[in-house]
C-alpha cells in the first residue's frame, strides 16, 4: 500500500520499542515503558504516527509516552490518543487521570487541570529533575483530569 493511499489507524499495540523510538524522536527522555495497562499507537499505513499508553504504579493512573511524529503535529493526533487513553482508563473503573506534561497547554485544552503537585495521591516530579532536559527544555507540570 501506498503511504498516499494509506489511511491513519487507531489500534492497540505492544511495540514499546518503536513507542519509545518515536517519543525520543519528538523531544522526551521515555527510556522503557513499564506496568502498563494498555498502549495505543496511530499507524499510518505500517508506520507509528502517534502513539500512547496507561500506566498504573502505586495506584496512581497516567497518561505516558504520548508522542506523535513531527510531520503529523497539528492536526489533533495527540487528542485522539488522550481521548482513547480516557476511555481505555473510564473502562477500568479510573476516577482520576493523571499526566506530568511537557506542554501543559496541550492538556488544559483537553480538560486537564494544572495542579500544585503536592497531591497525596499524585505522582511527584522526582523523576523529572534527573532529566537532562529538566527546566532547561521542559518546564514539567503535574495535569489531573476526573473522569
Amino acid at each position: 500500500m501506498s503511504k498516499a493511499a494509506a489511511r491513519l489507524e487507531m489500534r492497540p499495540t505492544n511495540d514499546y520499542t518503536s513507542m519509545v523510538a518515536l517519543a525520543r524522536k519528538s523531544g522526551l527522555e521515555t527510556t522503557s515503558l513499564t506496568n502498563v495497562l494498555a498502549a495505543y499507537g496511530l499507524y499510518l499505513g505500517d508506520d507509528l504516527v502517534g502513539c500512547a499508553c496507561l500506566r498504573q504504579s502505586s495506584g496512581i493512573f497516567m497518561i505516558e509516552c504520548l508522542a506523535v511524529d513531527d510531520r503529523m503535529r497539528g492536526k489533533g493526533l495527540g487528542s485522539i490518543l488522550v481521548i482513547e487513553i480516557e476511555h481505555d482508563a473510564r473502562e477500568r473503573g479510573v476516577k482520576k487521570l493523571w499526566a506530568i506534561a511537557r506542554q501543559p497547554a496541550f492538556f488544559e485544552k483537553n480538560g486537564y487541570l494544572r495542579t500544585s503537585g503536592s497531591e497525596p495521591d499524585g505522582p511527584r516530579l522526582r523523576d523529572c529533575e534527573s532529566c537532562s532536559q529538566y527546566l532547561r527544555d521542559c518546564h514539567p507540570a503535574i495535569m489531573l483530569k476526573y473522569l
